[in-house]
């Protein structure tokens, strides 16, 4: 379901957080990663750094769906709140990954001295799941139209 209120909400709490699972699978390998990120939320995008030689960017050079989560650090059970997603994510080049790298710079500004890749990881499904009080919350939110996909 998609309401301007939900996507608020869902939008806010990818903002505020910096980390990020990521899961893919290509040729019957499965594989996961950690890693930090920048969202762009006119867009619905997630823009992250990884070395191109790693096992899970591999993997995603193969299997550009992926999925994965982004959960908050809840101290207890009864008040959990973590987002599920599913995405296509592409490895960024020329202007793209420029300005993407600009982007990712502003909040991670120790990354400059990093060689890694840009990545472009574009939302397709997101899932927020919030448990206060023991009682379990869920928001949803489908891409419903075709978004630019830079490629490389």
């Amino acid at each position: 379901m998609n309401n301007e209120k939900q996507l608020r909400e869902i939008c806010h709490f990818i903002n505020q957080e910096r980390v990020l699972t990521l899961s893919v699978a290509a040729e019957g390998v499965v594989w996961s990663a950690t890693c930090f990120y920048q969202f762009q939320k006119d867009q619905m995008a997630l823009y992250l750094m990884s070395d191109i030689n790693s096992r899970h960017s591999q993997l995603m050079l193969k299997a550009p769906m992926v999925s994965g989560t982004i959960i908050s650090s809840a101290s207890s059970m009864m008040s959990m709140k973590g987002v599920q997603y599913q995405a296509h994510i592409t490895p960024l080049s020329d202007e793209h990954e420029e300005q993407a790298r600009n982007f990712y710079y502003e909040r991670y500004p120790i990354s400059r001295v990093m060689a890694f890749k840009i990545w472009r990881l574009q939302l397709r499904e997101v899932k927020l799941t919030q448990r206060r009080m023991g009682v379990k919350r869920c928001l949803h939110w489908m891409c419903t139209q075709r978004l630019e996909v830079f490629s490389q």
